[in-house]
């Protein structure tokens, strides 16, 4: 966990923060992954000005309802239902987003309609490309 903690840090997270809520000022979000990087931003930063209206997660697929949970103080639906919470923008609060913008275009949006989405944290292109290489082949 502190690799995130010390990523966050480096990329210059608090700045990515502050117009990531200029972007989502007056909008719904959902957030779009709900493991250790979205548990460390919510322990670590300050998400006041987000309206954060629920949370979604591929471990909720199989999820037939909007579900409250205590754990994230959130309502949380299956990747399949977001656009029943009716959100202006996913935030995807993962350090690679390409699994997950993978997902949304070749799985999620053959079944529903397509909604925005964006990373929460932009690391630079070639940090992507890099971790993308480790998390497909491995450090070889």
């Amino acid at each position: 966990m502190d690799n995130i903690l010390r990523d966050l840090e480096k990329f210059n997270f608090d700045k990515q923060l502050l117009k990531i809520k200029r972007k989502c000022q007056n909008k719904k979000v959902v957030i779009y992954g709900v493991g250790k990087v979205y548990q460390i931003i919510k322990t670590n930063y300050d998400l006041e000005g987000i309206n954060i209206i629920g949370a979604s997660d591929k471990k909720f697929e199989n999820q037939e309802d909007i579900v409250f949970s205590e754990e994230l103080n959130l309502n949380t639906v299956s990747p399949l239902k977001i656009n029943k919470l009716k959100p202006d923008l996913v935030l995807l609060t993962m350090q690679t987003d390409y699994f997950a913008e993978k997902y949304f275009h070749e799985v999620l949006f053959k079944s529903i309609k397509p909604f925005k989405y964006m990373p929460i944290f932009n690391l630079p292109v070639s940090e992507k490309i890099r971790r993308e290489w480790a998390e497909t082949f491995g450090n070889q």
